[in-house]
């Protein structure tokens, strides 16, 4: 008779260690408390209790905007003041936490936002500002991320190759 079961000798002779689990990522794990808070909640969802989240400066809306390319509300914030050169401060928001010392423009051309980032040079942004940690301009951005069109338009408003 056949057994279905391996042989013995393919078995390990000793159990196998026990392997320590590993914390989850926290975009996981703020997922999994929002799922459980709507699961949990007495009454169903319109019971959950969520953490107001801050209101976000017309600077981090700014800097959001650019780098989706939301090209109207660009305009918009620019139109009610928002400082095109402000480099918005860390928010609790994941999406928006600006370690590298960016400003909007940068994150237009990373994105390759051509139309994003000549309202933004429209707007008196500073062409050749560099940011904080990695010290590059947003030409420096949009080249190395391979926006040829968002290169030409930085160049021809006068950004330097060389900083």
């Amino acid at each position: 008779m056949h057994s279905i079961l391996p042989s013995s000798s393919i078995l390990p002779s000793r159990p196998l260690p026990q392997q320590t689990p590993r914390p989850l990522p926290f975009r996981w794990l703020s997922g999994a408390l929002v799922l459980a808070c709507l699961v949990l909640a007495p009454g169903g969802e319109s019971a959950a209790q969520f953490p107001r989240l801050p209101k976000l400066t017309s600077e981090q809306q700014l800097y959001k905007a650019a780098g989706s390319g939301n090209l109207t509300k660009v305009k918009r914030l620019i139109q009610k003041g928002a400082n095109v050169n402000a480099v918005p401060k860390t928010t609790i928001l994941p999406p928006f936490v600006n370690t590298f010392g960016e400003t909007a423009l940068h994150k237009a051309a990373q994105n390759g936002h051509t139309a994003v980032v000549t309202a933004l040079l429209d707007a008196d942004a500073l062409i050749n500002k560099r940011s904080r940690l990695i010290k590059q301009a947003a030409l420096h951005y949009a080249a190395h991320n391979g926006h040829d069109a968002t290169v030409t338009a930085l160049l021809d408003a006068g950004a330097r190759v060389n900083l």
